[in-house]
């Protein structure tokens, strides 16, 4: 189903609790028409220093899309940007961070609590909404960018709700090969998914791809999420 196109978002900046820390949340709501799903978005390991811009912006689009969409800034949970080494020993904290958004998602959003989210993750944000999709039943659409899928991580992936795969394949940071372990991974389960490789495109899609990347992961997310029946916003 198509969702009217929302002219008018409303931003907030708010916090939940997680692992006794106040978690940061960029919230992007939708001013008016149907209300789908909620969209949270996990950023890579370099925060958002560097793509914050581009993360919000995506954002955005959600929300225009009739998404209420969140850019969880999970870093929090654990007192701020890690070392690459502490990677494996923080993870778990950040999944608990995660689970906790989406808790905090649907509840402030007005959703029923077992309702439906969709994780849209990018690099490490990617290996964490893989994880939590795998253990949580509330994740009900993934969209993994650049996402890694280490042999721990691959494990717990049982069952998926369907998820759509975008990685470049001159990546230099996580090898393409990831994205075909991935499909390998959900062929042999027999889990949903869709999967799209770009050439020369490295570990953050420009151009033609980036806005490619865009179409797909909104088309993805309002097919998988669908506005819930008669909920509606207000207009502010």
């Amino acid at each position: 189903m198509s969702l009217p196109h929302q002219d008018i978002v409303r931003v907030s900046n708010v916090t939940f609790p997680s692992s006794g820390r106040c978690v940061r949340v960029e919230r992007f709501e939708p001013a008016g028409g149907e209300v789908a799903a909620p969209v949270l978005l996990l950023h890579g390991a370099d925060g958002l220093t560097r793509w914050g811009p581009a993360y919000r912006e995506l954002v955005r689009a959600f929300a225009r899309d009739g998404h209420p969409s969140l850019l969880v800034h999970y870093f929090d949970s654990t007192a701020g940007a890690p070392w690459l080494g502490a990677l494996p020993t923080l993870f778990p904290t950040w999944m608990q961070a995660v689970s906790d958004a989406v808790t905090f998602a649907t509840a402030s959003t007005g959703q029923d609590p077992e309702a439906r989210v969709g994780l849209v993750g990018f690099s490490l944000g990617a290996s964490l909404a893989l994880a939590v999709a795998a253990c949580d039943h509330r994740v009900g659409a993934v969209v993994e960018c650049f996402g890694a899928v280490p042999d721990q991580l691959a494990a717990m992936l049982a069952t998926l709700p369907p998820v759509l795969i975008l990685h470049g394949e001159a990546d230099p940071v996580v090898p393409a090969g990831e994205a075909r372990k991935l499909e390998r991974l959900l062929r042999q389960r027999g889990s949903p998914f869709e999967s799209h490789l770009y050439p020369g495109q490295g570990h953050f899609f420009t151009g033609d791809a980036l806005a490619d990347t865009t179409r797909r992961s909104r088309e993805f997310l309002r097919n998988h999420l669908p506005p819930r029946q008669g909920a509606s916003r207000t207009p502010a």
